[in-house]
């Protein structure tokens, strides 16, 4: 089962790293578990913001410890929408999993 998982997944790195010559490059950015607000977290967060991703992927947790408890919830504006603010004015695209 586990090679079956890896075959597939380098397939994928395989199939999407064919790129035609003439075609303009759009960057992917991948960021995990930046769900408390550090220095770090602002180390990234500024980073991305002189960087040149489009597409801005989040694989990990977003809120520490446990999450949101409601859809309005303070925790998303603190250690979200705040934080990140100077790269959502870029009208990055954010991929939450």
């Amino acid at each position: 089962m586990n090679i079956i998982k890896i075959s597939v997944f380098f397939s994928l790195i395989s199939f999407s790293l064919v790129i035609k010559a003439n075609e303009p490059l759009l960057p992917y950015c991948f960021i995990g578990d930046i769900g408390e607000v550090t220095e770090t977290q602002a180390k990234v967060a500024k980073a991305l913001e002189s960087s040149d991703c489009m597409d801005i992927w989040i694989p990990g947790d977003i809120i520490y410890p446990d999450g949101l408890s409601s859809s309005k919830d303070p925790q998303f504006n603190e250690k979200f929408l705040i934080p990140f603010s100077g790269v959502l004015n870029k009208k990055s695209v954010f991929s939450l999993f």
